[in-house]
């Protein structure tokens, strides 16, 4: 059965740096899958139960534990608030393998085309990634995976990253998702465990190395970061900017 996703929750910071501006890496936690699921969804759980059922609430002594009850649900109430169904992230990282092809032309068996193939170490990454949130069970599935398991290299891509990869024993992929539809109907047995579903499109797959750095990466091209599209309401005369009150 596939390692559950209480995806370790050490945030895997990475610097990424050399030839690409620098910015950390920082994956999901299994509650902030939680917090999209129900906020996509259009529910709102009780975050009493979530409160209660782990720390800070149940290793506090009892004379504290109102307040923390008071802070924790005032946390999670923002944090539900803030996050942005348009906009908001499922963050992935998932152990690589890489291997290349030579695919002969179509048209003229001599001309070779390098293609890259992706696949995963860990059996079922290539579908789906669960996570374990106190007593639920929430599996992240990308919708079009497949799209970004292959890609045709130019010459001086493939020499590229290959040389890369010769110095990279451990490569992994850093995965943006936009959850598009969740099931709170009934979840689904997958592995022998009951998993509620969350749908979500892949809109941003990086290929990194054992050092941190960006050794390939694709954008879906209908995804455009809040950023960007701020930057070009800015440059068509239609950013404004709210006065201070």
């Amino acid at each position: 059965m596939k390692l559950l996703f209480s995806l370790i929750i050490t945030f895997a910071i990475v610097s990424l740096n050399g030839a690409h501006a620098q910015f950390t890496l920082q994956t999901s936690t299994p509650e902030d899958v939680a917090i999209a699921f129900y906020k996509k969804g259009g529910k709102i759980p009780n975050f009493d139960t979530w409160i209660i059922g782990q720390p800070p609430y149940n290793s506090t002594p009892w004379a504290m534990r109102e307040k923390v009850l008071y802070d924790e649900k005032l946390r999670l109430v923002e944090k539900y608030q803030e996050y942005d169904t348009e906009n908001g992230l499922i963050k992935i990282r998932a152990a690589v393998k890489i291997d290349f092809e030579a695919i002969p032309d179509a048209k003229d068996m001599n001309i070779l085309h390098n293609i890259m193939v992706i696949s995963y170490k860990n059996v079922g990454d290539e579908s789906y990634y669960p996570y374990k949130f106190l007593d639920q069970y929430i599996t992240v599935v990308p919708s079009n995976m497949k799209a970004y398991t292959s890609a045709a290299l130019d010459d001086e891509e493939y020499e590229y990253i290959k040389n890369k990869l010769n110095k990279s024993r451990n490569p992994s992929a850093y995965i943006e998702l936009k959850p598009s539809v969740t099931d709170h109907e009934a979840p689904h047995n997958i592995d022998g465990l009951d998993q509620w579903i969350m749908t979500a499109d892949i809109v941003s797959y990086l290929i990194i190395d054992d050092s941190g750095s960006i050794i390939w990466e694709k954008t879906a091209p209908w995804y455009i970061a809040p950023q960007t599209r701020d930057l070009n309401n800015l440059y068509d005369g239609q950013y404004r900017v709210n006065k201070p009150e």
